[in-house]
């Protein structure tokens, strides 16, 4: 662990973009990398220490997660291609560590949704007040919708009245697709069989039960107002 801890040490900022994965099959690709082997450590040979380093996390101590979370920290944010960014998030999650909480709390308004995208997964992995909070931060707060989804996912780990409280915002979405993710993800962590029924989740979430007969409609009463001014 020492040793990759010097390791991560040399990981500096890359000017690779992200695409530059998509030529890993061609072998004169490969020969090029060792040629840049020689001058710095390529953004593959970097992504391939993260990606170790991930999987050994699990043996470190107290003090070599703590550092190792200060270092990830740092690269998520200075470091410039996302796809490095996502991989430190990814460590930072199974780091499991009170430090981690800052470079989580960093990449959840990362630039590209991939890396927030990743935050959400590991949030919802968690089941802690704190990814409980995370998640309903995204929810409320985050641009992409695509995002937005990924929180209203993960949601659907934790069983507590401020997630359902949450899902209940992601309910009056006007995309019908969010509503209902809603539903599925309420379904899922409170027990309830409530159908598509929008008015019954509501009510749940207000008192606790639904005096609403649950309903068998393929979708809330908003998105067949909206299929059919979509015709």
């Amino acid at each position: 662990m020492a040793v990759a801890l010097l390791a991560v040490g040399t990981l500096g900022c890359s000017a690779n973009g992200p695409m530059e994965s998509l030529s890993s099959w061609n072998p004169l690709a490969r020969r090029q990398w060792a040629d840049d082997e020689a001058a710095g450590s390529t953004f593959y040979a970097r992504m391939q220490q993260l990606q170790d380093l991930e999987g050994r996390v699990g043996r470190a101590s107290e003090a070599e997660r703590g550092k190792l979370a200060t270092q990830m920290t740092t690269l998520v944010g200075d470091e410039d291609n996302p796809l490095l960014r996502r991989q430190a998030v990814r460590v930072l999650g199974k780091l499991k560590h009170p430090s981690s909480e800052i470079g989580l709390n960093m990449a959840e308004t990362d630039a590209e949704p991939i890396v927030r995208h990743e935050v959400c997964r590991i949030r919802g992995e968690q089941r802690t007040r704190e990814g409980l909070q995370a998640l309903a931060r995204v929810l409320a707060n985050d641009t992409d919708q695509d995002v937005r989804m990924s929180a209203v996912r993960q949601l659907a780990n934790y069983r507590d009245a401020e997630a359902y409280q949450a899902l209940g915002h992601a309910l009056g979405d006007r995309d019908p697709a969010m509503q209902r993710l809603a539903m599925n993800s309420l379904e899922n962590a409170s027990g309830k069989r409530l159908g598509n029924n929008a008015a019954a989740w509501q009510e749940f979430i207000a008192t606790g039960e639904a005096k609403t007969p649950p309903s068998s409609l393929p979708f809330s009463l908003p998105s067949l107002r909206w299929a059919s001014l979509s015709k």
